[in-house]
This record gives structure tokens, C-alpha cells and sequence, in this order.
């Protein structure tokens, strides 16, 4: 199995009690999306991280950069909700939301979650 972020996520999941092979696909759609995020996010501060641009022609727009982080920010998310990686998609997943929410962690998945709020 392919290491990166597909790896941290099929590890939280067999933590968590909830993986199936047949999610295989999903983890590695996801760990692409992520992979693809962290670049664009990197690209983003890397040009001065400005929401509105120049376009060469005088005209302010919107960075593409930044739509492009936003979009699969959601992407990301709507991954992580369907494996049951969110509180909500955990609900749906198990039956159960945990009673306690958990602290933002400082484990590799907790730096996962950190690249896609």
C-alpha cells in the first residue's frame, strides 16, 4: 500500500475500528486530493498568499491559487466525512458521535486535519 497520507488515513481508521478494503479507492482518491492541497497551499504562500491579484491588465481577480485551495479544502472534506473521519460522517459511519470531542491532536492525522480547516 502506498505510504503518505493514504497511509495516516487507513491508520486512523483501523484505530478507529472503521476500515474496509472496500474503501481502498476513497482512501487513495483522498490521499491524491491531500497530496494536491498541500502543493497548492504551498504555491498560494509561496506568491504572497493575496486573495485578489492583478490580472496584467490593470484588473483585480480573484487568485486562482486561492480558489483552487478552497475547492479541494471541500474536496477534502467531503472525503473525510464519507470514511467517517468527521464527527458527523463518524455519526453516520458507527451510529455514534463521541461523547467528548477530541483536542485538535498533534498526531500525524492531526496534521492532516490542520491542512484542510
Amino acid at each position: 500500500m502506498p505510504a503518505g497520507f493514504g497511509k495516516i488515513i487507513r491508520e486512523e481508521m483501523q484505530k478507529m475500528d472503521i476500515y474496509e478494503p472496500a474503501f481502498e479507492l476513497t482512501v487513495l482518491g483522498l490521499d491524491k486530493i491531500l497530496k494536491d492541497l498541500k502543493t497548492v497551499s504551498k504555491q498560494f504562500k509561496d506568491s504572497g498568499s493575496a486573495f485578489i491579484i492583478d490580472d496584467g491588465k490593470g484588473k483585480p481577480i480573484r487568485n486562482p491559487l486561492y480558489l483552487i485551495q478552497s475547492d479541494l479544502r471541500n474536496q477534502a472534506l467531503r472525503y473525510l466525512n464519507s470514511l467517517g473521519l468527521t464527527a458527523e460522517g463518524r455519526h453516520r459511519v458507527i451510529g455514534k458521535v463521541p461523547a467528548k470531542p477530541e483536542p485538535p491532536s498533534v498526531t500525524k492525522f492531526g496534521r492532516v486535519m490542520e491542512l484542510v480547516r
